[in-house]
């Protein structure tokens, strides 16, 4: 089950983006849902660039990974719904 916050990947392209290994997105959706719908609202992540920084768009985030922090936007504007199984599994 995806939880609000939840970052998910998928190796599917959903035509978005730089030909990455793995697109990834950030679930938008409230927790309650997740359990009655084979689907997710998600907006594509990306690493920050000065370009998507002066998007109205785009938010910025901060991600831990590990010992690692990165920053990352949010293209909240592209926010989808996406199949739950069209991601990695963890």
């Amino acid at each position: 089950m995806a939880l609000r916050g939840d970052v998910l990947a998928s190796r599917k392209r959903f035509g978005f983006g730089r030909n990455e290994t793995l697109e990834l997105f950030v679930v938008l959706q409230a927790e309650s849902f997740s359990h009655l719908f084979g689907t997710v609202v998600v907006a594509p992540l990306r690493r920050s660039s000065p370009e998507l920084a002066r998007w109205g768009g785009a938010v910025g985030v901060r991600m831990k990974d590990g010992a690692h922090e990165r920053d990352l936007v949010v293209l909240a504007p592209l926010l989808t719904t996406l199949r739950t199984d069209q991601f990695e599994e963890e």
